[in-house]
């Protein structure tokens, strides 16, 4: 009886050793390392990267620069406040009472991009480091979240 239990026992560990390794071949080959096997090499069944669906376009590198960004929010503001972009003025005034920069913003154009609402605009900022042209691009992101998406120096 004694031999009986023993190979039963040696039996059961045979066969969770085969399951655990079983499993395991699947964690090591999977993903690419099929297709660089050809195990997947057939056109059938290759993984189609023609459409890449879900990604988000690059964005500018917006500044680091605490003053630069204290301005953009304030330029950002301005444009945002405005309620109807064809029956703004040509050009509006703005002004960053902490940084003491100041300029205007003009050629503000309202566009949709991928459903949400974006408005382009030139801006001036006159301040201790000189005065500059930007161009810039804010985008609502959700209703009455607007963000800078780009500004740009002007070369």
């Amino acid at each position: 009886m004694e031999a009986f239990f023993n190979l039963i026992s040696r039996l059961g560990r045979f066969v969770i050793f085969v399951t655990i390794t079983w499993l395991l071949q699947g964690c090591i080959i999977s993903g690419d390392k099929l297709d660089k096997m050809g195990a997947t090499a057939t056109p059938e069944n290759s993984v189609d990267y023609s459409m890449m669906t879900g990604s988000v376009a690059s964005q500018t590198t917006l500044t680091s620069d605490p003053i630069i960004l204290s301005d953009q929010l304030v330029i950002r503001d301005e444009i945002k406040a405005i309620e109807n972009v064809n029956a703004s003025p040509k050009e509006v005034k703005w002004d960053n009472t902490i940084t003491g920069s100041e300029g205007t913003i003009s050629s503000i154009v309202e566009s949709k991009d991928k459903g949400r609402k974006c408005r382009k605009f030139k801006a001036t900022r006159s301040a201790y480091d000189g005065e500059n042209l930007y161009h810039g691009e804010i985008c609502e992101m959700a209703p009455d979240v607007w963000t800078m998406t780009s500004f740009d120096m002007a070369h």
